[in-house]
């Protein structure tokens, strides 16, 4: 069948028309019109020399598709990237072909390239997806690890890393940081007690704050080692040996520019609950600085609870961050079977032949004595 002029013409141009409309829903006629007549391949009529364009549908519809799926770009939901059935599988409008997280429909919150159907954390906020889900006020897709849920004084984040309960301001976090050194407090280094009626200076520590306003919410306990004040820690660290160290003698060597070793303290509404005490080393034999745990202390109704990693955690921080240490030697009493177990756990093992050797006293001062 042969057709001329509009009987042709007609529905090839309305049929265009329309595949349009659908393909730019946002342009007027106008704009409909000249995409019609600005397209496709100039014609010159022989009879009269008049130059015209013949319609050329494919031109148009790949101007407006450029992926070349069928599906014009103003409504594809994967432009660039070929996605002919438009697949979108977690209904975010972001096709399949062209979803990084094709199954997360929040892709990827936390910005950490772990998707969320992958993501164990994905608010990014520290604390673990199932953690927070298991307690109602915590929001998985929201970061608030900084919130205080409980209001007891310590963030959602330091109850996870605890593991206390936030939604219960009775439980609370066991505290470690750090004692910085003095120089002596006002306290005449050459002196080993503080003269009757005699002035010193204190540092005052509280999570919550006091109020020093009121001069009655200030108490003070002081001991000054008669009484075996550290008696908890002796008995515990000194593992059934005599523990001979004086609170004077952690006043002597642990403060001031020149302290010799550095102390974690863990604590909980101003209760003392673990200590760790360490100083810095080097090996030759590694080339490397490195940290010597001298000891690691947690009162007998923590253990178990995680205090003693955390501890042992901190000290590795610390010293990488105060000596760039590289590695961290501790010693254990042989009979001490619970404590090897412990260090086994985290990675600690004997290295080589080595034997802890020792000389004190005597043995030590004649050592002292120039060789005559």
């Amino acid at each position: 069948i042969t057709l001329f002029g509009t009987s042709q013409a007609a529905p090839h141009v309305s049929g265009a028309a329309a595949v349009l409309r659908s393909a730019f829903p946002g342009d007027s006629l106008d704009e409909t019109q000249s995409r019609l007549l600005n397209t496709g391949v100039p014609v010159t009529d022989p009879r009269n020399a008049i130059v015209t364009p013949r319609l050329s549908f494919q031109d148009i519809c790949s101007a407006a598709d450029q992926d070349n799926d069928c599906t014009a770009d103003s409504v594809d939901n994967c432009p660039s990237d070929a996605n002919p059935n438009q697949e979108d599988a977690d209904g975010d409008g972001i096709g399949d072909a062209c979803d990084d997280c094709p199954n997360d429909p929040l892709n990827d919150l936390d910005g950490d390239t772990i998707c969320g159907d992958n993501d164990p954390d994905d608010d990014g906020d520290g604390m673990p997806d199932v953690w927070e889900n298991s307690y109602a006020g915590l929001n998985p897709l929201a970061n608030d690890g900084a919130g205080d849920l409980d209001g007891d004084g310590y963030t959602n984040f330091q109850e996870y890393t605890s593991g206390t309960n936030p939604t219960d301001d009775t439980s609370l976090p066991m505290e470690i940081r750090e004692t910085i050194p003095h120089d002596m407090a006002g306290v005449d280094p050459d002196q080993t007690r503080v003269a009757s009626d005699a002035s010193f200076a204190v540092r005052l520590f509280s999570t919550a704050g006091i109020d020093i306003t009121d001069h009655t919410s200030i108490e003070f306990s002081i001991n000054d080692g008669s009484a075996g004040g550290h008696n908890p820690y002796a008995r515990d660290l000194g593992d059934g040996d005599i523990f001979r160290c004086r609170l004077e003698d952690i006043r002597d060597h642990g403060f001031g520019a020149n302290s010799l070793f550095r102390c974690l303290i863990a604590s909980r509404q101003q209760e003392n609950l673990g200590l760790a005490l360490f100083f810095p080393v080097f090996s030759t034999t590694r080339g490397q600085p490195g940290v010597y745990l001298q000891d690691l202390w947690v009162s007998s109704d923590c253990r178990d609870t995680g205090l003693g990693t955390r501890l042992l955690q901190q000290v590795a921080i610390s010293a990488g961050q105060l000596w760039q240490a590289r590695y961290l030697d501790l010693m254990v009493h042989g009979h001490n079977q619970a404590a090897e177990r412990f260090y086994r756990r985290h990675g600690f093992d004997e290295r080589g032949e080595d034997r802890h050797l020792s000389i004190d006293g005597d043995k030590f001062c004649r050592l002292q004595q120039p060789a005559g």
